[in-house]
């Protein structure tokens, strides 16, 4: 009997790809794009054009490679949406990365204390999250020019197959779904004036979303079934890594999602007063906190020819130890990150070379680490030994080493692209 043919298309904030697999552990990436977050003056916006444009280049190859596929699923970075009017996206589609929410997250809180926030949803606070997204466009008019809104990979599953969802594991990173009842909260929505109409039920990963649109079909060469699965990457990647109950899981690419698997979520005051979040999964919830990674090393990168394994002896080889604070607001989108890490370190000890920013990112971003493990175990009132990475980060051996340096804690590096595995797991067991 043939094998099926999975398609997994894994949108990342920076760069996003096509991959088939018959068994979700050999992965063939047949297709690769990037470059589809536009920087207008200051204002950062989707080109859902591009994006669009290229997952059905990405399709039509893995077509002509393996002639048929059985199955779709897409997952991307959470909070991030598209509101819609009818079958009509309004645009712009706003990134995460614009500013807009600075003023927004204030406003929110004199309706919404974070407390009251945090008790219901268990999110974490941080200004890219939906909740302060939606109050920006809500001022504006916009949610009132809406009749249904759909995050990434809802968006482009509606223009696959011209069927609407809304999954739980992206919906929790609105900071609108209540703990308790996996969906949107009621009280929340009203406290804040969001119209009713754009919330609609949220469905767990692991459904049939439909098949693909007869002229879509028909453009790539192939039917297929579109299933939902986990689509918030970084739930994706935790659904995809099993580990025993005594390890921390770090995702690490663009961002470092560094957490635990729990059988429910945990609000409590600790939680609360150190910012963590309870994001949903498919079984189980994804206990973490959300911090800057490798986009540190990728906007310093872009001014230097430098490879990846130079830039790891060039770490290896300084010998600065001047850490930072990677989480600092200032990190998100600056217009130069070097000159804006160096603000953030000693004016008396700034780094002479290359070699030092690179090292002090690495050892910046593993003290973090140490810190949040360090938070979980309190929090959770469990003893952790070993945190298991996974992800583009997986590969990086210098921030490996530093870390296990740093927290104490013996580190497995899995050179796993956990998010796809997740994605093509869950299809795998939907799709027989």
């Amino acid at each position: 009997m043939p094998l099926n043919n999975y398609v997994a298309i894994d949108l990342g904030a920076t760069s996003g790809r096509v991959i088939v697999s018959s068994d979700a552990r050999r992965l063939d990436e047949v297709y690769r794009f990037k470059e589809y977050l536009k920087n207008d003056n200051g204002v950062f916006t989707w080109d859902l054009d591009k994006i669009w444009n290229n997952i059905l280049i990405g399709l039509k190859k893995a077509v002509e490679k393996y002639h048929t596929i059985a199955s779709i699923g897409i997952d991307s970075w959470g909070v991030d949406y598209v509101l819609m009017n009818q079958d009509t996206p309004i645009l712009p589609a706003y990134s995460y990365r614009d500013s807009r929410t600075k003023i927004t997250m204030e406003e929110v809180h004199k309706i919404v204390s974070f407390n009251e926030l945090y008790s219901v949803t268990g999110i974490q606070k941080s200004l890219v999250n939906t909740v302060y997204q939606f109050m920006d466009d809500h001022k504006k008019g916009r949610l009132a020019q809406a009749t249904d809104f759909l995050f990434i990979p809802e968006y482009f599953s509606y223009l696959l197959t011209g069927k609407k969802v809304h999954e739980y594991s992206m919906a929790t990173t609105t900071g609108l779904i209540d703990m308790k009842t996996g969906q949107y909260s009621e009280m929340l929505i009203n406290k804040l004036g969001f119209p009713k109409q754009l919330f609609q039920p949220v469905i767990k990963p692991g459904n049939i979303i439909g098949s693909l649109k007869p002229e879509i079909a028909q453009q790539i060469g192939s039917n297929a079934t579109v299933v939902l699965p986990v689509t918030h990457d970084t739930a994706s990647a935790f659904y995809a890594v099993d580990v025993d109950p005594d390890s921390v899981i770090i995702s690490s690419g663009t961002w470092s999602l560094v957490g635990v698997k729990l059988k429910q979520g945990n609000n409590s005051t600790l939680s609360l007063n150190t910012n963590f979040a309870n994001e949903g999964s498919k079984d189980f919830i994804c206990y973490l906190k959300n911090i800057m990674g490798l986009w540190l090393l990728n906007e310093v990168k872009k001014k230097h020819t430098y490879s990846y394994d130079e830039i790891t002896n060039l770490a290896l080889t300084s010998t600065y130890n001047e850490v930072f604070d990677v989480d600092d607001t200032s990190l998100l989108s600056p217009n130069d990150m070097k000159e804006a890490i160096c603000k953030l370190l000693p004016a008396n000890n700034q780094p002479k070379t290359d070699g030092d920013l690179y090292r002090s990112i690495f050892r910046s971003l593993a003290t973090t680490y140490k810190k949040v493990c360090e938070q979980l175990s309190e929090n959770l009132h469990q003893r952790y030994n070993r945190i298991c990475i996974v992800g583009g980060g997986a590969n990086n051996k210098a921030l490996n080493q530093f870390t296990q340096e740093i927290t104490q804690h013996e580190v497995i590096a899995i050179p796993m692209e956990a998010t796809t595995v997740g994605n093509l797991k869950i299809q795998k067991e939907v799709i027989r």
